[in-house]
């Protein structure tokens, strides 16, 4: 069954045994583990497919910018940018969002950001840093969920539609991908990251960091910006928590938005939005979709920073 775990996307040639062995050792039993990419993984060009492809406000807009954040707070916009490590990612002149993780050289992302609709890497990859810096990933490193899924089901493909009836909650589950860049991204303090627990988290506050966003008229497009949100409702199979429903703003560009604890701890990444705009959430039809962090998706960060991943515990 799924523990909790994000949408990813990795279809190409089966991968080192001993890789696979190593990540499974560390997961319950009859978990299914993230597959990483070899090198010689299919390139194709740029795709436009998005899982967010509507744009929309649910509730007050309390977004802000990193400048207004700032200013509010009285720090200087600088440390705020250390501090959270929210970046532009493009694959060719598509933007998402991505973070960075546990090392200053780890991303996490939306799997649709790097991957087309059937599932395969685009090119020209690269993470942009606000001061003009461009970090380019090692493909190498590329690790997703999507092969879980893949595995699962027979078959990989990741919806255009935005449509809310027709995506499946197990798309949204893997909808999540990790990599390493060739190099450490230059006054960046990575995030910590850990496993949403609803017990005690339901209706509690995250700080949501979106590095861009279209569509929507605040902030500016290519600005980092904050907003609250509520973890409102999860999707659950078998008692597995598949997805997480939240009451944040969502537009395209903002997949792959961290969900931050007070401890600046991921424990969720958008990857959709259900609500061109609605005065309050709505269980049905206004409500953004968080893929929230697996033990899967843990135990491959740890891998790539070269630490044994942490103990979990029996579910």
């Amino acid at each position: 069954m799924i523990q909790r775990i994000k949408q990813v996307a990795v279809i190409a040639p089966l991968v080192s045994a001993l890789l696979l062995a190593s990540i499974v050792s560390e997961l319950p039993s009859g978990e299914a583990s993230p597959i990483q990419i070899p090198r010689n993984f299919e390139m194709l060009a740029p795709s436009t497919a998005h899982l967010f492809r509507t744009a929309g406000i649910i509730g007050a807009d309390d977004r802000e910018t990193y400048k207004e954040k700032a200013l509010r707070e009285g720090v200087s916009e600088e440390m705020l940018l250390k501090q959270f490590p929210i970046r532009q990612f493009y694959c060719g002149k598509v933007p998402g969002t991505a973070s960075l993780v546990l090392r200053a050289n780890i991303l996490l992302m939306s799997a649709h950001t790097i991957f087309d609709e059937n599932c395969r890497v685009k090119t020209g990859c690269f993470l942009n840093d606000y001061n003009g810096d461009q970090y380019d990933i090692d493909p190498s490193t590329l690790v997703t969920g999507l092969e879980i899924l893949k595995a699962r089901t027979g078959s990989c493909s990741l919806p255009k539609t935005a449509v809310t009836g027709t995506v499946p909650a197990e798309i949204k589950t893997f909808d999540w991908a990790i990599v390493k860049l060739r190099k450490k991204v230059r006054n960046a303090t990575a995030l910590g990251i850990t496993i949403p627990t609803p017990k005690g988290r339901l209706k509690t506050n995250y700080t949501v960091v979106s590095a861009l966003a279209k569509d929507i008229p605040k902030p500016k497009k290519t600005m980092m910006h904050f907003q609250t949100c509520k973890w409102q409702d999860g999707i659950y199979d078998a008692g597995r928590l598949l997805y997480m429903k939240m009451d944040c703003d969502g537009a395209q560009w903002m997949s792959g938005s961290p969900l931050l604890n007070e401890m600046r701890e991921v424990e969720g990444i958008l990857v959709r939005v259900t609500s061109l705009n609605s005065s309050s959430y709505n269980v049905d039809n206004a409500f953004s979709s968080a893929a929230p962090v697996s033990q899967e998706m843990i135990s491959a960060i740890y891998k790539l920073a070269g630490e044994k991943p942490p103990s979990f515990p029996s579910q």
